[in-house]
């Protein structure tokens, strides 16, 4: 039978401990007390049991297997003893479940990763007690729905990586309460209908990320109330219009906004002249990753690609 022995490194100036082996199945039991950064990298550690974590002056922690995972269990009471913690890494594992509370008096944590693991489906209240997180990434993973509740008390919230999954449906509250929200993935997933009141609170939002989904038609005012967005990607998407009442930006519009429309089997006429009169006032742009409308020689008046030459000619002077 082999036997593993990590190798150790501990940076006292920084209280920094890190352990470096591809094949050792417990935490090993010389990590300093005081230890302030803790990596546990290329591990075989199977399950994180009750009060694994008896750290209380640590502030990132860090159990990652950088191949094929390891971590399929997670108890709860597991990260006990960690109150000061404000970084926890758990990517590239084999998490599949989450239990409620499971993150449970990890009241100071910011930045929580779970990308890179198996989870299909995220318990209403998982994230509970998590009062001062800011930024969670659950990219690329195997979540194919998300229930209301499941980010409920996440108040301090302002990044949220649900991309790269396999999402075909978000309920119409799965987003409420979430007041601070600044930035929103869901790129990549299976997504073909939306809620018109899913975004409605988001004040702060200033970047929400779509593309790569099967979107077919977004409701009128999904958009509206939104004061701070400013980059919207729907390329790769089933859209063949998108209207004007989508947004409402009447009140309070952006000094500038960025969309990306590529992709999309989008039709040339009338209803999209709004983006004529937006992009031509000054404050309306395509990126130049959104190709699909500015500088676009394509002739064709219906497909993946729209001329801005076409545009031109129905949403001009002489075409209107």
């Amino acid at each position: 039978m082999t036997s593993f022995t990590p190798v150790l490194t501990y940076k006292e100036a920084e209280k920094q401990y890190i352990a470096h082996c591809q094949g050792f199945t417990k935490l090993p039991s010389d990590i300093p007390k005081d230890a302030e950064k803790i990596d546990i990298n290329g591990h075989q550690i199977k399950t994180l049991g009750n009060n694994t974590f008896n750290y209380p002056s640590c502030l990132i922690l860090n159990v990652q297997y950088v191949q094929n995972g390891a971590i399929e269990n997670i108890e709860v009471g597991a990260f006990n003893n960690l109150e000061k913690l404000e970084v926890l890494g758990l990517h590239k594992n084999k998490i599949k479940t989450l239990a409620p509370g499971v993150f449970s008096g990890l009241s100071s944590l910011i930045t929580l990763w779970l990308t890179g693991n198996d989870i299909t489906y995220l318990e209403p209240g998982v994230f509970e007690g998590l009062v001062n997180l800011q930024y969670l990434k659950l990219f690329r993973n195997y979540i194919t729905h998300v229930d209301a509740g499941t980010f409920q008390g996440l108040v301090n919230l302002k990044t949220l990586e649900l991309s790269i999954n396999a999402i075909t449906h978000l309920h119409a509250e799965v987003f409420q309460g979430l007041v601070n929200m600044e930035e929103l993935n869901l790129y990549e997933n299976d997504i073909s209908n939306l809620d018109a009141g899913i975004f409605q609170g988001m004040t702060k939002l200033w970047a929400l990320a779509l593309h790569d989904n099967n979107i077919e038609y977004l409701p009128p005012g999904i958009l509206s109330n939104l004061p701070k967005l400013k980059m919207l990607s729907l390329m790769e998407n089933k859209l063949t219009t998108l209207h004007q009442d989508v947004f409402s930006f009447e009140s309070e519009r952006p000094s500038y906004f960025d969309i990306g429309l590529s992709d999309n089997p989008l039709t040339c006429n009338t209803s999209l002249c709004w983006l004529f009169d937006y992009a031509t006032a000054g404050w309306l742009t395509f990126n130049s990753r959104h190709i699909g409308f500015f500088y676009n020689s394509v002739p064709a008046c219906t497909g993946s690609d729209i001329a801005w030459s076409t545009i031109y000619t129905i949403c001009g002077e002489e075409g209107r």
